[in-house]
């Protein structure tokens, strides 16, 4: 993991190329470099989740049904009472409480589902002292002037290469070396896992979404 400023990451992109300041401003490099950052992002989280977790606690209040996780993309797990809770689909969110469903909901204190920026709880909470803890992946944010990016050298790499490629479509240059190299490195990041050696260690069978005592 290495951390680099914008101004560094200005400064590498520019002298690795002909694309001074003259031809291609500060303002929209950083865009660029933004919009980079967020692709690797994404692809990164796909194949090495365990990079993008962060914890929040959040207290019930009775009667409240919604509440908000701020700056969170998705939702890992959600845990309460040393339970891992089920996400419920949103079409079946009225069920809960139906005994008729066919499902052991009883089993559970609450089930979840995540829209927008809102974890829905239900059914609704009755008591305003449980502390549900949210597991996430937290949004990219943008990287301003002044602040720095930590990533591993590969997503740097892939960076400049990405930003270079906007760069030529802008100059009306062939990106060709830049996106070869580009997809070496995507064929690097899609491999790596920070759980060394993705062969499952707890055996075949599916590991229950929630603890029981």
């Amino acid at each position: 993991m290495s951390s680099v400023t914008l101004e560094v990451i200005i400064q590498n992109i520019r002298a690795r190329s002909e694309y001074t300041d003259n031809f291609i401003s500060d303002t929209d490099m950083t865009l660029f470099i933004n919009n980079s950052i967020a692709k690797v992002s994404d692809i990164a989280r796909l194949f090495d989740t365990s990079r993008f977790v962060s914890t929040v606690d959040i207290t019930t209040v009775n009667g409240t049904e919604s509440y908000t996780v701020t700056g969170a993309l998705d939702i890992i797990d959600v845990e309460f009472d040393d339970r891992i809770l089920k996400r419920v689909n949103w079409n079946d969110r009225l069920k809960v409480d139906d005994d008729t469903y066919g499902l052991n909901w009883y089993d559970e204190t609450y089930y979840y589902n995540y829209r927008g920026t809102k974890l829905y709880l239900f059914p609704v909470p009755t008591n305003s002292v449980d502390v549900i803890t949210v597991k996430f992946t937290p949004e990219t944010t943008a990287l301003v002037a002044e602040g720095s990016w930590s990533a591993p050298i590969t997503w740097q790499e892939w960076v400049y290469c990405d930003v270079l490629c906007k760069c030529a479509a802008k100059a009306e240059d062939s990106d060709k070396a830049w996106r070869a190299e580009q997809q070496q490195l995507e064929a690097i990041i899609r491999a790596s896992s920070t759980d060394i050696g993705s062969v499952p260690t707890i055996g075949s069978k599916r590991r229950s979404r929630y603890l029981r005592d």
